[in-house]
């Protein structure tokens, strides 16, 4: 993304990070509501209840880093060198002084505080699996 603004407190709206291929249970952002996704009944009902009884393949997942900024298209690796995913947005963070980026990993590598690495430029960038979003927005809510 071109800017952070939108992307720190993770306002999804990036091609990247929307696309018909990928699936709401991977977003794990969002969802049918819990009696639609038991009765099905909504434009790719079938899918996403396999994914939920039988788990998904990979899950989107934010990651910190400092140093060289992680773009889009670069690989993650784990500590043995297995590819276990792959960026899909990247930035530095004005607002958190490190840089930020999500993918898409393999959900045994998924939880917070995971340290993993990416390959940008024929070199080795640690980073850290963070909680998202990573800055909390604060729009004003007007009172009802």
């Amino acid at each position: 993304m071109s800017s952070t603004l939108g992307f720190e407190p993770l306002l999804l709206k990036d091609a990247n990070e929307r696309s018909v291929k990928k699936s709401w249970i991977k977003d794990s952002r969002e969802s049918p509501r819990k009696r639609r996704r038991e009765t099905g009944g909504f434009p790719g009902a079938s899918i996403i209840q396999s994914q939920i009884k039988s788990g998904v393949s990979r899950k989107r997942t934010g990651f910190t880093s400092t140093g060289v900024p992680i773009r889009p298209g670069y690989e993650i690796f784990n500590a043995n060198d297995q590819r276990v995913g792959a960026i899909t947005s990247g930035c530095p963070s004005p607002s958190l002084k490190k840089n930020i980026a999500m993918g898409y990993i393999e959900p045994a590598y998924s939880k917070v505080g995971v340290e993993l690495w990416v390959r940008v430029r024929d070199k080795r960038v640690d980073v850290k699996v963070t909680k998202m979003p990573f800055l909390k927005s604060n729009y004003h809510t007007p009172p009802k």
